[in-house]
């Protein structure tokens, strides 16, 4: 079996894995499951508290959204141990999601782009902005489908690393809050509704910061397209 195809089989096999865990939140039961697991991992002391963590780690690239996992650290820690968990736990499992997906998805970027000028701008133009861009869109949302799309551009890992722990500080930090301040697993889905004005205003820093990066990126993409005809 061939490497590229291997990668293929793999992709196809991940993408099976975030539909199955889309699906899981999707339906009542699944939620459900959730919170029994999280009353279990809160009953089982130490040792539940270190698993969420992990389980933070390998969900996150699964497409479990990421701030419910922080949410829940900030559920089975309380304040103020859980921040620095939640945030090295979103961090450690969006660098797991960004290598994964550069890895199985590199080859077929190559062919996607090669002989389109204006999709190589856009790819080029992320890897360009850095450090600054990363941030921008972490504000303007911690979402799992950004680790994807940003390892198909030139980013390097460590913009990318460095980008997500500053962008993801506010929203990471909210989340945790509001899970420390949940009365019981059940509520972890309605951590946000706890955060009042706190969320209102995130929100607004989100829209805020994606404007500033689509113009930014539309900017840089102007750039790179006028190197690569010249």
């Amino acid at each position: 079996m061939s490497s590229r195809r291997g990668r293929r089989i793999l992709l196809v096999a991940l993408g099976l894995l975030i539909a199955g865990a889309l699906l899981l939140l999707a339906l009542p039961a699944g939620r459900q499951f959730l919170v029994d697991a999280v009353g279990w991992l809160r009953g089982a002391g130490a040792a539940g508290r270190a698993a969420a963590v992990g389980l933070a780690v390998v969900g996150i690239p699964l497409g479990i959204p990421t701030l419910w996992f922080a949410a829940l650290i900030g559920y089975l820690y309380g304040l103020p141990v859980a921040l620095a968990l939640s945030i090295a736990a979103v961090l450690a499992g969006a660098t797991v999601g960004f290598a994964v997906a550069r890895w199985l998805l590199r080859d077929e970027v190559r062919a996607l782009i090669s002989g389109r000028p204006r999709w190589r701008a856009v790819v080029q133009a992320v890897g360009d902005e850095g450090v600054r861009l990363v941030v921008l869109l972490r504000l303007a949302g911690p979402h799992n489908l950004l680790n994807l799309v940003l390892a198909t551009s030139t980013l390097r890992a460590r913009d990318f690393v460095l980008g997500t722990l500053i962008g993801s500080i506010p929203s990471v930090s909210l989340a945790t809050a509001g899970g420390a301040l949940a009365p019981d697993a059940g509520s972890l889905w309605q951590a946000r509704e706890r955060l009042g004005w706190g969320w209102l205003l995130l929100v607004g820093l989100g829209v805020a910061a994606l404007v500033a990066a689509i113009w930014i990126t539309v900017r840089a993409t102007r750039r790179a397209l006028a190197r690569i005809e010249s």
